[in-house]
């Protein structure tokens, strides 16, 4: 599939890969890597994706790029 998003044209996409799901509070305390890993990724809870997910939509820096993101 990323393959699939690096070759077509005319897109903006961003990947994100989140570690385990949890059902934990909304934080605001999580941690991210743009096209490097992250370490020590455990998990996240869904409302902290969420909040990553609407507060990435208007940032560049995640724009043809793989977010990987844990608490």
């Amino acid at each position: 599939m990323e393959t699939e998003l690096r070759e077509s044209s005319g897109f903006t996409w961003t990947v994100i890969r989140p570690p385990r799901l949890t059902n934990g509070p909304h934080t605001q305390a999580y941690r991210t890597a743009v096209n490097r890993p992250l370490s020590q990724a455990k998990g996240i809870s869904r409302a902290d994706l969420a909040d990553f997910m609407i507060r990435s939509i208007a940032d560049p820096a995640t724009y043809q790029a793989v977010v990987e993101i844990s608490d």
